[in-house]
Parts: C-alpha cells; structure tokens; sequence
C-alpha cells in the first residue's frame, strides 16, 4: 500500500513539475508568440494594439463562440473580462486580462476550473483574426 502512495505522489509531482515549462507556440499571420503555463496562456501583442480594441474584439470571438459575458473592466491601460461557457452551472469560465507595458500589450487567457490550453489558443487565434494580427 505503502508503494502505491509513494507512486502516485511521485506521478503527481511529475505531472505539476512538466506543467510548469510553458509550451511557447507562435500564432496568427504576424507570428504572435503564445506560451501556456498552468492554466494561462500568455501572448505579448505588438504595443500598438490598444487594450480597448482587444477587449472589443475579444467580446465578439467569446459571444460567437456561445459564452455570456459576466464581469468586463475596461481602461486605456488595464481591462478584465470574464466570461462563462453556456451552461448553467458557470464553468467552465475564461477569464481574460490585458494590459499594457512598455514594449508590448499583453493578454493572458485563464480557463477555470482545469484549463485547456487548446480552448485558449482557439480564442486567442479567434481574437487575432479580428485585430488584423
């Protein structure tokens, strides 16, 4: 019994330590480089796409897409959007923040409660189609 406690938590642990390189992958026709850690895909987008225009943009791909927009924030420089999938129990839910720095406008896509990163990058391609990237 011993053994088999032993085995699992060394396969957990494997599973969570391999889950923390992110898997980097460029997307879009401009390249966009995306990288997948835990349960957030991160995206740099180039520093002249404002965050107002992201989350516009991100509203349509989510609502064509089934989800209804539950909480939005939006600022020049900051905005949190967090949508659920149609069902009515609320997940899964995609949380999306943008923000801007210096060189670029980030985007994380966060989908709770376990993450799929697949479903992320499908949104961020969406959401790059509709910037033009």
């Amino acid at each position: 019994m011993g053994a088999m406690l032993r085995a699992a938590v060394v396969g957990l642990c494997l599973t969570v330590l391999s889950g923390c390189s992110p898997s980097v992958k460029n997307q879009g026709r401009d390249g966009v480089e995306a990288g997948y850690s835990g349960r957030t895909l991160t995206a740099r987008l180039p520093v002249e796409v404002r965050v107002p225009a992201v989350m516009a943009a991100l509203d349509e791909v989510l609502r064509d897409r089934g989800y209804f927009i539950k909480e939005s924030s939006v600022t020049e420089d900051v905005a949190k959007l967090v949508a659920h999938a149609p069902r009515n129990d609320g997940y899964p839910r995609v949380t999306v923040q943008a923000n801007t720095t210096a060189a670029a406008t980030v985007v994380r896509f966060t989908n709770e409660p376990f993450g799929d990163e697949e479903q992320c990058r499908a949104m961020l391609d969406g959401l790059l189609v509709k910037l033009g990237l």
